[in-house]
């Protein structure tokens, strides 16, 4: 006889605290970022801060394709194994970040030997600080994997504590200059990844990243063509805005973003555990993986909205005391952008319902089909009437795309599939 399906009122309150956790992480790391970036800003030249913003996006780049080789397949298909698979898995899918750190670290070195100078000196300083920054990161969606939340934000605790001490010795003692600057990055980042292995009691497996290239690479791939489609769209359409409605419209929107920042981690907090949680839903009971991401989805839109309500209908001089006088313009496009946020966020739980499907193929054609989307309502937009105009066509092009994301989900668990496990690949041994 099967076990009952478990009460909503019992699995909920697990499932909140486990979201909890994910916000709760994702707020901590945008935070600390944050706050040093503006330490960085207000104690370097403007070169320096120029080069540290470009490092900055380096490192955020070699992360998103970590990710895909490395993390993603292992909460995708581990999020619901045994112990013991979990710790095989966990030590090829954190190998596998250390591989990736080091192939872009010596690639990293190679350019910055070549190039020379302080570019090149932040490049080769980066080049070693690479395989420690992966593999931290790696530790927190190996946690969130086995839905140990407080783990994982132990575990970036650890990187800010010690990220935040090693910054003001850099800022304090006079070594102002990105090459320090980078260095503790990565003497942070090592720490934090030491202090994984310590609460995993795992060790990373190097070795083991041509099988578990081999085993997930059904993932793999179609994932970086997501990841590449996410960042370079969002790429194109702010240089497109910059193009043809000047930089100001560029600058306008960007403090517009900022204001709205807050929503941006809670809903990043709630793609954080949305993944493992469909995962889970799916191995407890199939019929509610639709359920559970609407009321994903929900959550993650209604967040934005709110915060977006608030934000519009604060007084001037507060705006002002924010992003100063950008405020003027940045006003007019909050309302629109939030609403645009609003109909992105609208897509995580049909994107974590693919995800828990091992649909990488279909995650990655819906995220390409959404960038084209994206650039063109961006150009048009412009063209229209400049930062405005394109905050508009977002709301059209971000609402249509949702709802090509919710039709694939809907298509898809129509579909007829054989039972989902770790055990398609196995662990790697």
């Amino acid at each position: 006889m099967s076990n009952p399906e478990p009460s909503v009122p019992t699995v909920l309150p697990r499932a909140l605290r486990r979201f909890s956790w994910g916000v709760a992480d994702q707020a901590l790391s945008s935070l600390t970022n944050f706050a040093l970036g503006l330490a960085v800003a207000r104690s370097v030249a403007t070169e320096e801060l120029g080069l540290y913003t470009l490092v900055i996006s380096a490192i955020w780049t070699v992360l998103g394709v970590s990710r895909v080789f490395s993390t993603d397949p292992l909460v995708m298909r581990y999020s619901t194994s045994t112990h013991e698979q979990w710790r095989q898995a966990s030590r090829a899918a954190t190998g596998t970040a250390a591989v990736v750190g080091i192939v872009c670290g010596i690639a990293s070195a190679i350019v910055g030997w070549m190039i020379g100078g302080s570019i090149g000196a932040t490049l080769i300083v980066l080049a070693v600080t690479f395989p420690a920054l992966l593999v931290q990161d790696a530790w927190r969606f190996a946690f969130f994997a086995q839905a140990r939340g407080a783990q994982a934000f132990l575990n970036d605790l650890t990187w800010g504590v010690a990220l935040i001490g090693l910054f003001a010795w850099v800022l304090t003692s006079g070594r102002t200059t990105v090459p320090w600057l980078v260095s503790a990055w990565g003497i942070a980042a090592g720490v934090a990844a030491f202090g994984g292995m310590i609460q995993a009691r795992l060790v990373p497996a190097p070795q083991l990243a041509r099988r578990w290239y081999r085993g997930n690479r059904d993932l793999s791939l179609p994932l970086l063509g997501e990841s590449i489609a996410s960042y370079g769209s969002t790429s194109l359409s702010n240089f497109l805005i910059a193009a043809i409605a000047g930089a100001s419209a560029l600058g306008a929107v960007r403090a517009a973003s900022l204001l709205m920042g807050p929503t941006q981690v809670a809903t990043m907090g709630i793609s954080l555990v949305a993944v493992p949680e469909g995962a889970r839903t799916l191995a407890a009971s199939p019929d509610r993986l639709r359920r559970t991401g609407i009321a994903i989805s929900t959550a993650a839109s209604v967040s934005v909205l709110i915060w977006g309500v608030i934000v519009f209908f604060l007084p001037a001089d507060v705006g002002r005391l924010l992003v100063g006088e950008s405020w003027d313009v940045a006003a007019p496009l909050i309302l629109p952008m939030a609403i645009s946020m609003a109909a992105t966020a609208a897509a995580i739980g049909a994107r974590s319902t693919l995800a828990a499907l091992h649909e990488a193929g279909h995650i990655a054609r819906v995220r390409i089909l959404g960038g084209f989307l994206q650039v063109g309502a961006v150009a048009v937009g412009a063209v229209w009437d400049g930062a405005l105009g394109a905050m508009r066509a977002l709301i059209v092009s971000e609402t249509l795309t949702s709802g090509i994301w919710w039709r694939t989900a809907r298509k898809v668990l129509r579909e007829p599939r054989t039972e989902l496990s770790s055990q398609q690949t196995g662990p790697p041994r």
